[in-house]
């Protein structure tokens, strides 16, 4: 007899994609990290000469939009408060926003610094869901607006979340794309820019559903090859899948508007230079060596010239590039006028290092030297910030501008926290900056134009507390950092005294990856960071449970940490932190949450 094998039956599930956007992300990074700058007209942009790339929502009344040049925009909103880009702070929530969808699928795609997608489908809650908590949490933990538009592929929830920003939640069921695109403009449609859609509507095919009913042969007299796959976008058909690991980079650039033309050859090639530290410490993380460079200058009438060079070899030594960026920045700079930018670009990458002398060779053991001290130069100004370690063309432009190049991560009373592979910034326990409110001067002063001069007194920046990726510490902790709060750990901190009278923040409300969806710090995590903060005692508050505990106990023992045992429950709509004194008050906490973990379930009845 035969033995048929069948396959296995493959059950095909409606995908549920959601698009995540953030409503005018830069200016609402700065208003969720200052709250002083809530519900006023601000942008981010350039000073005098650049362009507006952020508007809040307040300054849009007013008629601004990016890209307005700044000038314009002064003229509409003479109020307007503008500032300066901070891309490490716009980086930094894009991780932590991202962070969130990370808790529930890991096919996440990161389209760019403010917008993506995830994959809900299989998950085991509704996608609405999801996408619910999702925004929830984001508003909540980091102060921040988002749009969601929910559907079955990533066209119609692109399209739901950018149809009502600001603050858009849609949710397009499965078989109604079409119904739901038809009365759309065509310009929603992907590949359709100002020309093609000049091209559509003098054809009569203004809208989507009329591209929907036309014939593809006909379609592709107006838009060529485009038109099989413009017909079924139009017909809410789209098979492109979320694809989570970025495409890696096929170049590094860096570019530098200066606030007055200039025509002083030393800063332009200081500023090269400094350009060049910058892309080659990236080229040297993502472990890749480059090979071609270019350099392009902007004149005073917006005329562009460059000039580029390949390289023998590949290298990812910024010290073999600056006798280069001379020579082509002499070679780009064909008309001896003033410039107002001037920009550098890597190209041609290779992966890996690259040295193809021989190890006894004594230029490839200086050769090898450059690499190791490039390595360390690269950890210490990760760990110290970029004041760590300085050039010589680092003090001409000092000396220029007058702005020193020492960052904010290399203050006094900030110190760095490195968690795997990510860094971020924590502030010293005993640091009088911690107990001093942020101040910037010059702010909202009567006439002024609601300029702002910098801080004052140098106090940390509340977006470097945050632990990147999600480090962070519970929901509650990581609202305070994005409202500017100083209770970083928590609800309340305690203060004690050491022998040298200093006074020591103690966190009282503390959660590890044991309050799930909540925390991803370790046990052994916590305990580190307080060794290195000095912190002579440390709470664990996990929600509605005491699962670490006995590990938390015993790790802070053994770090000379006091251990304080805790947990957080909620009572009456009420968050309630309860600490443990003796071991009769553990044995009375566990019944309670054994009680409540009852009630939760129906099993039993409420304590008093």
């Amino acid at each position: 007899m035969t033995n048929f094998f069948l396959p296995p039956l493959t059950v095909l599930l409606p995908r549920s994609i959601v698009h995540l956007d953030a409503d005018a992300f830069f200016a609402s990074v700065e208003q969720a990290s200052d709250p002083r700058l809530r519900g006023k007209p601000i942008a981010v942009g350039g000073e005098k000469r650049g362009i507006i790339a952020s508007a809040s929502y307040e300054a849009r009344k007013f008629g601004i939009y990016t890209p307005m040049p700044t000038v314009q925009a002064r003229r509409l909103c003479p109020r307007l408060i503008l500032l300066p880009g901070d891309f490490d702070k716009y980086e930094l929530f894009s991780r932590l926003m991202f962070s969130y969808a990370y808790d529930f699928t890991p096919d996440v795609e990161i389209g760019s610094i403010d917008e993506g997608y995830f994959d809900l489908t299989g998950a085991r809650k509704p996608a609405l869901s999801i996408a619910e908590t999702v925004r929830h949490a984001i508003r909540q933990a980091l102060r921040l607006s988002v749009s969601e538009g929910i559907g079955s592929n990533k066209l119609i929830s692109q399209v739901a979340s950018k149809l009502k920003k600001p603050a858009a939640f849609q949710f397009v069921p499965s078989g109604h794309e079409a119904q739901f695109l038809s009365p759309l403009a065509n310009k929603w449609l992907p590949g359709i820019g100002p020309k093609t859609a000049n091209q559509l509507n003098a054809a009569g095919l203004a809208r989507i559903g009329q591209i929907a009913q036309t014939p593809a042969d006909l379609l592709g007299l107006l838009v060529g090859s485009l038109a099989p796959q413009l017909r079924n976008f139009a017909r809410g058909i789209d098979e492109r899948p979320v694809v989570p690991a970025r495409a890696p980079a096929k170049s590094y650039s860096e570019q530098e508007t200066f606030a007055a033309d200039t025509t002083d050859e030393e800063f332009l090639r200081a500023t090269l230079c400094r350009m060049a530290d910058h892309l080659m410490a990236k080229v040297r993380a993502d472990g890749k060596s480059i090979r071609t460079l270019t350099v392009k200058v902007r004149y005073n009438d917006m005329d562009e010239e460059q000039a580029g060079e390949s390289l023998a070899e590949p290298t990812d030594l910024e010290t073999e590039l600056y006798s280069k960026l001379s020579a082509l920045l002499r070679k780009a700079w064909k008309r001896r006028v003033s410039l107002r930018l001037v920009s550098l670009k890597l190209s041609n990458l290779y992966e890996g290092r690259f040295f193809s002398g021989l190890a006894l060779d004594p230029a490839a053991r200086r050769h090898d030297a450059q690499q190791r001290l490039a390595d360390i130069a690269d950890e210490l100004r990760e760990k110290f910030g970029r004041g760590a370690l300085l050039r010589g063309h680092d003090f001409i432009l000092q000396s220029r501008t007058g702005v020193s190049p020492v960052t904010d991560s290399s203050r006094p009373g900030i110190l760095p926290v490195t968690n795997g592979s990510a860094a971020g910034v924590w502030p010293v326990a005993n640091s009088p900056l911690i107990n001093t409110p942020l101040q910037r001067g010059g702010a909202n002063r009567e006439g002024d134009g609601n300029r702002f001069s910098g801080f004052s007194a140098a106090p940390p920046k509340s977006y470097q507390i945050a632990i990147v990726q999600r480090q962070r510490l519970g929901h509650y902790a990581a609202r305070h950092l994005a409202t500017g709060g100083i209770a970083i750990l928590g609800f309340r901190q305690s203060k004690f005294k050491n022998q040298n009278s200093k006074i020591q923040s103690v966190p009282l409300n503390l959660h590890s990856y044991y309050s799930f969806l909540d925390s991803t710090l370790s046990i052994n995590a916590i305990i580190e960071l307080a060794k290195r903060h000095e912190l002579p005692a440390i709470a664990l508050t996990d929600k509605n449970n005491l699962h670490g505990a006995v590990e938390f106990a015993q790790a802070a023992a053994q770090a000379g940490i006091k251990p304080i045992i805790g947990a957080e429950l909620e009572w009456s709509g009420r968050k309630l932190c309860l600490y443990v004194q003796n071991q009769t008050g553990y044995h009375n906490l566990c019944r309670m949450l054994s009680v409540e973990c009852r009630v939760s379930r129906g099993e039993g009845r409420v304590f008093d």
